[in-house]
């Protein structure tokens, strides 16, 4: 027996563009945020981290905005290669892991793009669009 023909409607369509154009735009603002900690200190200079003051912390300022950095270039990164799967109608499962993710390490608009986009992905037409 021959499975039935599952057909791609134009909303999917439209919604799959959408969550490409969500996850590049979520990217770019959290590249110039990262840009943003990389400039800011150099064009300030020296004197940067000495007005900034974190109240009870042992560690250094420098290793906190080091390890921000990291954070943030990896949720570039998650948000990117999202963007560019969804792009390619490529590997489902990668997607799915990633919008959860997403919803784990980005709140508050990593959250709401994240669930739209399991709830896009769950769609057997979409599936089906995937494994093509």
């Amino acid at each position: 027996m021959s499975q039935p023909q599952l057909h791609l409607l134009p909303q999917d369509e439209r919604h799959l563009r959408w969550l490409v154009k969500g996850h590049l735009g979520l990217a770019g603002l959290a590249a110039g945020f990262w840009l943003l900690g990389f400039v800011l200190p150099l064009a300030i200079g020296p004197g940067y981290f000495k007005w900034l003051h974190v109240a009870g912390s042992h560690k250094s300022l420098e290793f906190q905005l080091v390890k921000g950095l990291f954070i943030l270039g990896g949720q570039t990164a998650i948000l990117g290669l999202n963007a560019w799967l969804f792009h390619q109608r490529k590997h489902w499962l990668s997607c799915a892991i990633l919008s959860c993710v997403e919803c784990i390490a980005l709140p508050p608009l990593g959250l709401i793009l994240g669930v739209c986009a399991v709830l896009v992905l769950r769609r057997e037409a979409v599936h089906a669009l995937f494994k093509q």
